[in-house]
């Protein structure tokens, strides 16, 4: 807040001449003290409406309120699409991975058995077998000759594979199921042609790039492994659902904005692996977190700087839409009316981002808090521990309906039995 009003101050100290006369006629100890004074206490009274609005406007950026629901239709495709954008790289990343690991073992239970890729390349590294040899190219020189000399009669042996997949490898870009396939299926021809005659000079390069693939091969199988942990995670914490909606029934669905799908997670989160629903019972939850003087001080924390990022991206856009309105109104600078129309976008965007992140921090820690001390909460309720997970996605589920929707039903003609512990 205090950011905020000395900026604007100083801009319109710049801009405004009745502004910049009216300070200049502040003379003395006295009126300038009392001009502090009051500024100091207008400072504090707005700091206080923020602190009590903080709330609204993380809202207003989840897509909840007005002026953001205006255009939550639009904003609404947008999530959509991001969401199905990670969802089809996932799903890429578990076909590939799957090509990969099937291609390292083979198929031992067919008739005839298949080996893998890495079995065929050794044996045919290992094994010498009769037929024409041939010199295989090593220098980039050699290579270069042999693929594009269009005299040259010089049979496939990979090289156009090889070389995209030297390239991907030195990028740590992971490589397809069906290159890798066609480099095993060239390459090993040449192996089992040039095996019995290894004090050939070509040998050396042969049997560097035979390492490369079967090297690369490995690397792929787990730079996918690790894509896919990585996209399964960015979409667990950025979306609190799946882009396809089933048939049991649920009250989470996709928010417009990523503010909004961030906060989701949190609820989806406690809901589908306890049944806990953290909008009734997250006054229960956040007493039974004071327990822990450490893990809630860290809780506090990181609200606050939610807060601070939040607020600053409302002060941003406050601040840019105001002053493009009075320099287009009333001071009508072009030159200051463009700067501002290009750094004050690029600070609320940046602004918003900070606070995505924050949130996003925020979010995962009140999934820990949800792992930690739901348990509490029924310890405080005086209720009884369940003894497995279903009891206790039973268990959450009757006390919602009980203290959240004022339902004392879990299904028809069953009504809910609550027994206290002592």
């Amino acid at each position: 807040m205090l950011v905020f009003v000395v900026g604007n101050g100083a801009l319109l100290y710049r801009d405004s001449p009745w502004f910049r006369s009216r300070l200049e006629t502040v003379q003395g100890l006295s009126q300038q003290t009392v001009l502090v004074t009051a500024l100091l206490l207008a400072i504090t009274i707005l700091a206080y409406i923020l602190s009590a609005a903080t709330s609204v406007l993380l809202e207003t950026l989840e897509g909840k309120h007005r002026p953001v629901s205006w255009f939550n239709r639009f904003m609404h495709r947008i999530q959509r699409a991001k969401l199905g954008y990670l969802e089809k790289g996932y799903w890429l990343c578990v076909y590939e991975l799957g090509d990969v690991e099937e291609g390292i073992k083979g198929e031992p239970t067919s008739v005839p058995p298949v080996s893998g890729w890495i079995d065929r390349l050794n044996n045919a590294r290992a094994v010498p077998r009769p037929g024409p040899r041939f010199p295989y190219p090593g220098t980039w020189l050699e290579r270069w000759t042999w693929r594009t000399w269009r005299f040259s009669h010089h049979p496939d042996v990979g090289l156009s594979e090889m070389g995209r997949i030297r390239r991907k490898r030195a990028a740590g870009i992971a490589i397809s199921a069906k290159l890798l396939e066609r480099a095993v299926e060239k390459l090993e021809p040449v192996l089992a042609a040039n095996s019995a005659d290894k004090t050939v000079k070509s040998w050396s390069f042969l049997d560097a790039d035979c390492d490369l693939l079967i090297e690369s091969i490995y690397f792929s199988r787990d730079r996918y492994q690790a894509e896919r942990i990585r996209l399964f995670n960015l979409r667990r914490f950025q979306f609190p659902v799946d882009l396809k909606s089933v048939a049991e029934r649920s009250a989470i669905i996709l928010a417009p904005t990523k503010m909004g799908n961030i906060g989701g997670t949190m609820r989806s989160y406690a809901q589908k692996h306890y049944g806990f629903d953290l909008e009734v019972l997250w006054t229960r939850l956040q007493n039974a977190s004071q327990s822990s003087d450490k893990f809630y001080t860290v809780l506090q924390d990181a609200k606050v700087q939610l807060d601070f990022f939040v607020a600053t991206t409302w002060f941003a856009v406050v601040t840019t839409i105001a002053w493009l309105l009075l320099q287009l109104l009333v001071f009508r600078r072009p030159a200051e009316f463009l700067y501002i129309g290009t750094i004050g976008p690029v600070v609320s965007v940046v602004a918003y981002q900070l606070s995505c992140r924050a949130y996003s921090v925020f979010a995962d820690l009140m999934r820990s808090c949800v792992d930690l001390f739901r348990f509490k909460v029924l310890t405080d309720l005086h209720l009884p521990l369940p003894p497995g997970l279903e009891e206790e996605k039973a268990a959450w589920q009757d006390l919602a309906n009980l203290m959240g929707y004022e339902n004392t039903q879990s299904a028809p003609d069953k009504l809910i039995s609550v027994t206290y512990k002592h």
